[in-house]
């Protein structure tokens, strides 16, 4: 059976709250082989040192219950430096750019906040979000070996120059 594509252009960006954890959780399952607990998700949601924004659908625009939640990032900042922990999308949304707006966001936000760099790591394997990050223009620094455990693989860690 093939999946549904939506190309999607009425996309809104809000900041996470915690009616979104379960459409959250459903994303994270469908793209990780070691999801992160709700309990872990939620932490992140609610802490104030981290951007934790959702993409919604249009008619989940507001923050309801119901919100139609089709991806979401996590980027934790230090002093002038941020990690984006994580970022996923829907399977019946990727390919749509939705995961370029929310990195768009992750970068605006970035910028705003005086961050001088953003770092991320992503599976070896993982050719979607690579050339996803390359086309962002973010630039290889290294590998780290074994990095990931289920399925064991290496990482590729990325630097982006916030200017």
């Amino acid at each position: 059976m093939t999946d549904i594509k939506y190309q999607i252009s009425n996309i809104t960006v809000r900041n996470a709250v915690a009616s979104d954890l379960d459409a959250i959780c459903a994303i994270e399952a469908a793209s990780f082989s070691d999801p992160w607990t709700a309990q872990m998700l939620l932490d992140d949601i609610l802490n104030p040192i981290t951007y934790f924004p959702v993409a919604v659908t249009q008619a989940g625009a507001s923050a309801l219950p119901n919100a139609s939640v089709v991806a979401y990032a996590d980027m934790s900042i230090a002093a002038d430096e941020a990690e984006i922990r994580s970022i996923a999308t829907a399977p019946a949304y990727r390919k749509a750019g939705v995961a370029a707006k929310l990195l768009n966001a992750l970068t605006d936000y970035a910028k705003l906040n005086k961050v001088s760099a953003i770092y991320l790591e992503t599976r070896k394997s993982n050719k979607p979000a690579i050339a996803l990050y390359e086309k962002q223009g973010f630039k290889r620094l290294g590998l780290r070996k074994g990095y990931y455990a289920t399925p064991k693989e290496d990482a590729i860690v990325y630097q982006l120059v916030v200017t």
